[in-house]
């Protein structure tokens, strides 16, 4: 069962893309995908113009940029926060639709916690608290 980009209709209710079902053959399709290994994130690569693609591009660009503004405000008593500002992108995981909605939560708890790296105050109780 996949939902390719491509082809999925997303559920009229739900506005998620809803899963097909593929045969065997589709074995050969990723035998054939896992050969074109080399071309991605290239300028050949076709899937790397697709918004999910862009998406994630931005999501790197944004925690390059937050790891400089993590260096700018570090010091001892705050470093328990910067740890934890920094490893949020590891509770960004899936694909999709699974992926937008765990960034949407990231990027709130990323903001109360530079909050707190930058004043040492927060609205929200911490995990450090």
């Amino acid at each position: 069962y996949l939902a390719p980009p491509i082809l999925a209709r997303a559920d009229p209710e739900t506005g998620v893309p809803k899963k097909m079902s593929f045969g065997p053959w589709m074995m050969g399709i990723f035998k054939l995908l896992a050969r074109c290994k080399g071309l991605r994130a290239t300028a050949f690569d076709p899937f790397g113009y697709g918004a999910e693609r862009k998406f994630e591009r931005q999501l790197i660009t944004r925690y390059e940029a937050q790891l400089d503004e993590i260096a700018r405000h570090l010091k001892p008593e705050t470093y328990a926060v910067a740890v934890e500002l920094a490893s949020l992108p590891l509770s960004i995981r899936g694909f999709g639709h699974v992926k937008r909605h765990n960034a949407e939560l990231a990027a709130g708890r990323e903001q109360d916690l530079l909050n707190f790296l930058k004043t040492g105050k927060s609205e929200r109780r911490l995990a450090a608290e």
